[in-house]
């Protein structure tokens, strides 16, 4: 099932989310627990020239956020326009249901390492960055559960003049379905895929215009590369189109309208799963005042299915807002409908809808904590199964020095399901020390 919540306790980049599997928490899609490294073809909630350097500039090392006196030095490369800025993470933690499983648990320890090699240059109007981040999770005792990952990218951001901007993001992951992640595989080691990702993105106008025209292009290719006779019917491309409108209504308020088109391509013609995606959308995007931001829309979802599966049609929305009534604590809350193909099951589709909720608090400029709620209500649609969700974070940072940083995390997720197989408990505890140099 391919549907995407994106998790509010990471990077929130308009087509991609990433992390260790350890450390994920969002829900839905193919896997049980969380989907990582593909594009949600969901639009973009934050400000047009953040994206594409935000998104390559999210090899986040956790889910706190950062205190202010933790800052990696670059070192200056060249002719002084290069920067390289090399980090490290090292993790230990306790995972108590490493499948996912309703009874006869598997837990155990593990130790994690990802290092991450980032660089960036500024010519004239010009951003450009490469990064590369692996990770490798090792468990004491479950060693065949034990993986890699690994993930290179490249983007750039021109802002061309006042009224153009274009902006793009490349992107190549090796990466890794942990055990108990999925509807479909029945090994008892991780699926192994392989990603390529790109995104293009414009926009014509100027920033204090009365109307601006924003369009992006994407195109996602995912191939399995082990446990074949499982994941084949996992295989897919999709190619995403995305025009929108902007109208300022007030200094700092614009409504929008935005159409977005995505085709489904899958590489098994035996699981009826290609599909073509539109969806109409009508909303706002705001900085009312100094404290509130966000962005929300509501509109029209169709999915229409090339061959025998029931095609859907139906509402959809997405949106969220950021409230800081402090200049050292923020809220932000975070709610989506949609629809997703339902791979690995025998539904016709999904519909997923979900809210999840905030709140980071600099207590001290060296030290920082964040709490996040979600809940998600999935529907298998033809398939007699219902699930309902509930996660919690707790999460804790210390910066010892401006080159270590130690955070704690604590992730407790629940599931229940109308399928007593898919129900489950888990509890994840772990702690992370960040090195820069």
């Amino acid at each position: 099932a391919r549907s995407l919540l994106r998790s509010v306790y990471r990077c929130n980049a308009s087509w991609t989310a990433r992390s260790s599997p350890e450390y994920d928490t969002s829900m839905g899609s193919r896997t049980r627990f969380g989907k990582r490294d593909e594009p949600s073809q969901s639009g973009g909630s934050s400000a047009f020239m953040r994206r594409t350097m935000m998104a390559l500039n999210c090899f986040e090392s956790g889910g706190v956020p950062s205190s202010g006196e933790f800052q990696p030095s670059s070192l200056r490369l060249g002719d002084g326009n290069i920067m390289f800025t090399p980090t490290v993470t090292l993790g230990l933690g306790y995972n108590d249901n490493l499948t996912l499983a309703p009874s006869n648990t598997q837990g155990s320890s593990f130790v994690s390492v990802a290092p991450s090699l980032m660089l960036n240059a500024q010519y004239g109007v010009s951003k450009y960055s490469l990064g590369y981040r692996a990770e490798a999770v090792h468990y004491s005792s479950y060693s065949d559960y034990n993986y890699e990952n690994q993930e290179v990218a490249a983007s750039g951001a021109h802002d061309l003049d006042t009224r153009f901007a274009f902006n793009w993001r490349a992107s190549y992951q090796n990466q890794y379905d942990p055990v108990g992640s999925t509807d479909v595989s029945t090994s008892n080691k991780p699926d192994r895929y392989q990603a390529s990702n790109f995104i293009a993105a414009g926009r014509y106008g100027a920033k204090e215009a009365q109307g601006n025209v924003e369009g992006e292009v994407g195109y996602y290719d995912k191939k399995y590369l082990n446990h074949r006779a499982s994941t084949l019917g996992s295989d897919y491309t999709s190619l995403n189109v995305v025009g929108r409108f902007l109208y300022r209504v007030g200094p700092k308020t614009q409504a929008l309208a935005e159409y977005r088109h995505t085709d489904f391509d899958y590489s098994l013609n035996t699981t009826n799963q290609d599909n073509t995606e539109q969806r109409l959308l009508v909303g706002a995007r705001w900085e009312a005042t100094a404290a509130t931001s966000g962005e929300f829309k509501v509109g029209y979802l169709s999915k229409d299915y090339n061959r025998v599966r029931k095609d859907f049609h139906g509402s959809t929305w997405e949106g969220g807002l950021k409230w800081q009534p402090l200049t050292y604590s923020t809220f932000a809350l975070t709610s989506g409908r949609g629809a997703s193909d339902a791979t690995g099951t025998t539904a016709q589709y999904i519909t997923n809808n979900f809210v999840g909720l905030t709140w980071d608090h600099n207590w001290r400029s060296y030290f920082s904590t964040r709490v996040g709620l979600t809940f998600s209500d999935t529907n298998y649609v033809g398939g007699n199964r219902e699930d309902r969700t509930n996660e919690l974070m707790l999460g804790a940072s210390y910066v010892v020095s401006r080159w270590s940083r130690v955070t704690g995390e604590y992730h407790y997720a629940k599931r229940n399901s109308d399928d007593n197989n898919y129900d489950y408990d888990r509890n994840l505890m772990t702690v992370k020390l960040d090195l820069a140099f």
